[in-house]
Order: C-alpha cells, then structure tokens, then sequence
C-alpha cells in the first residue's frame, strides 16, 4: 500500500495534485479495509475534494496505480467506472454514463497509460484500450483499440 501511494504521488507534479490522488488512495484503502474508519473518512474526503479542489472522484471508483492529475479542475469520473494503471487526466474531463446505464457493464472501462486530455468526455459502455491518447475537446461514446489516438478536427480561420 505504502508503495502504490508513493509511485502514484510521485507520479503528480503540482502539490494540488498531489493531494487529490492522496486523498483518493487513503480513502479508497480505508473503503476495503476499515468500514468504520470509511464513515468517518468520507465526509472530509467530500469536502475536501469536491467543494475546496473542484474534482469528483468518488471512493467507489476503480483507479489502478499511478493516476496522474495535471490542472486538477472540473475533473469528473463515474463511481463505478473502471481506470487502468498509468491513467493521466487534464481538467474538465468527464468519465461517466449516459444517465440510461445504471450497471457497472455500462461504463467506461479505460485502459493502462491511457492520456485524457482537457474537455474530453468519455460516456457510456465504452472501452478505451491501453496507450490510447484522447485529444482535446472530444466525446468518446464508440470503443477505442490500444494504441488508438483520437483528436478533434482543427478550425481555419478566414480574414473578412
């Protein structure tokens, strides 16, 4: 446990950052191990993280070792999504459901050293395959292959 914590805060270069995936994997340790510790965990766990950082990362959520924060604003994942190991996440992204699934099977599954950049959302029974990198601004509600890179097509501009 001391070595997941210390790789995945490691891993984070703001203190901000820091803090969120620290908070995240005391908590999530506690939800498996000490119920009543839990209880009392939670409450300052949603204060801190939701209300004071600004990011909705519930306890329930799966996150594997390593999750790494840049500009940890607005960040939004599912409670029962499922994150593989070496997942980096920008700010405003959403990983979630499509508000019809309620099952686990209609979540977003996302690989290991997947990169999610800002404004990105990722919805519904999706797979997202290790090593993909999802660009800015982009909405995944199809399955992506490992190695996969998805971005958004660029503007032009025009003179008038």
């Amino acid at each position: 446990m001391k070595n997941l914590w210390y790789y995945s805060i490691k891993r984070n270069r703001g203190a901000k950052a820091k803090l969120i995936v620290f908070l995240y994997y005391l908590g999530s340790g506690l939800r498996r191990k000490s119920k009543p510790l839990y209880f009392l965990y939670r409450p300052i766990y949603l204060l801190l993280t939701d209300y004071i950082l600004g990011v909705e990362i519930p306890l329930s959520t799966n996150i594997g070792p390593g999750l790494r924060i840049y500009h940890g604003r607005g960040i939004v994942i599912n409670a029962y999504s499922t994150l593989g190991k070496d997942v980096t996440l920008y700010h405003n992204v959403t990983i979630g459901s499509t508000g019809i699934e309620s099952q686990p099977d209609g979540l977003p599954k996302v690989g290991n050293n997947v990169i999610v950049y800002c404004n990105s959302t990722i919805i519904g029974p999706v797979t997202v395959g290790d090593n993909a990198i999802i660009g800015a601004h982009n909405l995944v509600i199809k399955n992506m292959k490992k190695n996969s890179k998805l971005f958004a097509p660029t503007t032009s501009t025009s003179r008038l």
